[in-house]
């Protein structure tokens, strides 16, 4: 390139050399710095430049739904992004084609691990996450008393290194108001079953159905609506306004010998202790056990009312 300018009335030339800087693939995240379970998606590109991935991976492996990273969109060869839930730090890296050569872009991805709840239990991650996964399974958007709805039982054990983790056990009687939980061994020998956990599908207004008969004092039998439109009534949800269970799930918890967790619609967690000087009958309302959720995209809980 050259540059013309008039010095004292002449004019004046000079070259000046310019290197053209090559172009480079590299990775917008639309977040570096998430909580465990936060979704970010992350975009490979260039500034004029075509190309082709041909390749993502985490950690030196191509991505795979797993404990640090799940729920994945994309992230294939092909394909210009990646996107998916995060729970341990990591690095993403896309592998490309660029004028013929292989080329590489590096995306760290920092998770911040949850504050301690105050609950052993609800410190582990993969209990928290089991909890988050069971509720999705409830499908506790679907609309109430189509069957598609439904709470979810099961069992958390403690294995003997000392970690948690919850077993999901099915039962054809479940309902979206009620669920039948049957004992069953862990998946290893060691493995205690510690205490029991089920999930509220509904909102606390929300109509239910499916709900067992009721014999009220004067043994008069109260019937309720097992689906929409069958002529009868259908109970209002309460259980969050009741310590986080139903008059049921506290009096199962009471005759039996271990505690109870639930799972709110909006990811909130109660234990329900099972001895009455922890929560005095009729103060069920006030169980101070309780955890709510970070926000809707978090596995982090925190303690207090």
């Amino acid at each position: 390139m050259y540059v013309e300018e008039m010095i004292a009335g002449v004019s004046q030339t000079a070259g000046v050399h310019v290197t053209a800087q090559p172009d480079s693939l590299r990775i917008n995240p639309s977040s570096k710095s998430l909580d465990p379970g936060n979704t970010a998606t992350f975009q490979a590109t260039t500034s004029t430049t075509p190309f082709t991935v041909t390749a993502w991976t985490w950690n030196g492996v191509a991505p795979t739904n797993g404990h640090a990273l799940t729920n994945l969109s994309a992230c294939t060869a092909g394909s210009s992004s990646c996107m998916g839930e995060f729970y341990e730090s990591g690095t993403l890296t896309c592998e490309a084609v660029m004028n013929g050569v292989t080329v590489l872009a590096f995306a760290t991805v920092t998770v911040t691990p949850c504050a301690a709840t105050g609950d052993s239990i609800l410190d582990s991650p993969e209990v928290r996450k089991q909890m988050l996964d069971e509720l999705a399974a409830s499908n506790p958007s679907a609309t109430p008393g189509t069957g598609v709805k439904k709470e979810r039982a099961g069992l958390i054990f403690k294995r003997p290194d000392g970690s948690y983790y919850l077993k999901y056990i099915p039962d054809s009687t479940t309902t979206e108001c009620f669920s039948h939980l049957q004992y069953v061994p862990g998946d290893s020998v060691g493995d205690v079953a510690i205490v029991t956990f089920h999930t509220h599908p509904s909102n606390d207004g929300d109509p239910v159905y499916g709900c067992p008969p009721d014999t009220l004092a004067n043994g008069r039998v109260v019937r309720w609506a097992q689906r929409r439109n069958d002529g009868l009534r259908a109970p209002r949800a309460n259980s969050s306004g009741n310590g986080g269970g139903s008059d049921q799930d506290w009096s199962v918890v009471r005759s039996s010998a271990i505690d109870g967790y639930t799972i709110s619609k909006d990811g909130h967690v109660y234990m329900l202790p099972h001895d009455t000087t922890q929560v005095p009958v009729g103060d069920e309302a006030n169980n101070p056990n309780v955890w709510h959720r970070k926000d809707k995209n978090s596995v982090c809980l925190k303690h207090g009312r």
